[in-house]
């Protein structure tokens, strides 16, 4: 029995070879290309790297003052705002921008989400907070997570924190009346 538990302990000390890298994926490349230097120097191979053509947060009403809109990034830097706080029911068109750097950030934190999601819904148990439903298209379709109450992973919940935080941060060009 001895021998037999030397053995198996020497094969484990020395037999196990170190896992072998994972192969560069484009995840791997497209952070490599947006911090390698300040500014992306080839635009066109980076928006390749990028899978998602468009990422939007809805955010519902809640019982008490929320911020009610929907809000879409597009890899090609548009982005468009339809938002009612200020005239409830009414929904205002706004436009920006955003950057090419800023999209390939959000599009990780999207990756990020879509592991941690294992349900398409997360709910709490109560009535009066808001909703915030992420969905991202690309060639092959959409992905979409609801959390109403900030109950969903925490990837999820970081996701729409920060497209709400993007949204806040950017200068918003009125579209509409």
């Amino acid at each position: 029995m001895r021998k037999l538990l030397a053995v198996l302990a020497t094969a484990l000390l020395f037999g196990c070879k170190e896992a072998p890298e994972p192969p560069a994926t484009s995840w791997t490349e497209l952070q490599r290309a947006i911090s390698s230097t300040p500014e992306i120097l080839d635009v066109e191979h980076v928006t390749t790297l990028i899978p998602y053509d468009s990422i939007t947060l809805d955010r519902g009403p809640c019982m008490a003052k929320c911020h009610v809109y929907s809000v879409t990034f597009y890899r090609d830097g548009r982005a468009t705002l339809a938002a009612d706080d200020l005239s409830p029911g009414t929904p205002i068109e706004y436009s920006g921008h955003i950057s090419l750097r800023d999209f390939a950030r959000l599009a990780q934190a999207v990756r990020a989400a879509q592991s941690a999601s294992v349900q398409p819904e997360y709910t709490g148990q109560w009535r009066d907070d808001y909703s915030a439903t992420v969905t991202v298209k690309d060639k092959d379709g959409s992905w979409s997570v609801i959390d109403y109450g900030q109950v969903a992973p925490y990837q999820v919940w970081a996701l729409a924190e920060i497209l709400h935080a993007k949204r806040m941060s950017m200068e918003w060009k009125r579209v509409s009346q």
